[in-house]
C-alpha cells in the first residue's frame, strides 16, 4: 500500500482555484482520461481550457506565495504514456483543452502559435492542410503538444527542439 501525505496548501489552493472561477471536477476517473483506459479517481481535475484560466491559476498562485510538492500536482496531457494506480490520485491535475487543445493562430512568418493540449496527429494534419511543413513526424505520436515539448518528443529523424521557436511555461510552485 502506498500512503502520501499531501500539503495542506492543496486544500487553500483548490479554494482559490474555485473561487476565480476555473472549472474544477472531483473524483474523475483516470480511466476516462488516459489511452490505456485504466486507472483509480482523480481526487481533483482543474481544466484550463483559455488563456484566461492560465492566467488565473497564475493568479492564485502567486496571489496565495504558496508552494506544492510535486506530489500534489499533475499535468496531464493525452494520456497516452501515463498509468495511475487503482488508489487513485489525491492531489490536483491539470488538464488543457478548449482552444488551448487547438491552433490559435498561425503568424506572418509561418510560425504557428499552438495550445499545450493539442494533440500531436491533429495538429501534423492540420499544418498539412495549411500547406505547413515539418511538423510532420508528429502524425505517429499519441501525445499532445505540451508533452512534445516536455520530452521533445520525436521520430523519423525529427524532434521537437528542431521545430520549437518558443515556449510559455507556468511555474506551479514546486
Amino acid at each position: 500500500m502506498y500512503i502520501m501525505q499531501l500539503s495542506s496548501n492543496i486544500d487553500i489552493l483548490l479554494e482559490a482555484i474555485k473561487d476565480s472561477g476555473l472549472d474544477v471536477e472531483h473524483d474523475v476517473f483516470a480511466s476516462n482520461l488516459t489511452t490505456y483506459r485504466i486507472g483509480g479517481k482523480l481526487d481533483n481535475l482543474v481544466n484550463l481550457n483559455t488563456m484566461a484560466d492560465v492566467k488565473n491559476l497564475s493568479n492564485c498562485l502567486s496571489q496565495s506565495h504558496m508552494k506544492l510538492a510535486k506530489d500534489d500536482i499533475f499535468i496531464l496531457g493525452n494520456g497516452s504514456n501515463v498509468i495511475v494506480a487503482d488508489s487513485g490520485f489525491r492531489g490536483i491535475v491539470f488538464k488543457f483543452g478548449g482552444e488551448l487543445a487547438d491552433i490559435i493562430d498561425v503568424n506572418e512568418d509561418q510560425s504557428v502559435n499552438v495550445g499545450a493540449g493539442m494533440l500531436l496527429p491533429k495538429f501534423a494534419r492540420k499544418l498539412y492542410v495549411e500547406n505547413l511543413t515539418s511538423c510532420e513526424f508528429y502524425v505517429g505520436i499519441p501525445g499532445s503538444v505540451g508533452g512534445a515539448v516536455a520530452m521533445n518528443a520525436g521520430g523519423h529523424g525529427k524532434q521537437t527542439s528542431d521545430v520549437l521557436v518558443s515556449a510559455l511555461s507556468l511555474n506551479l510552485g514546486t
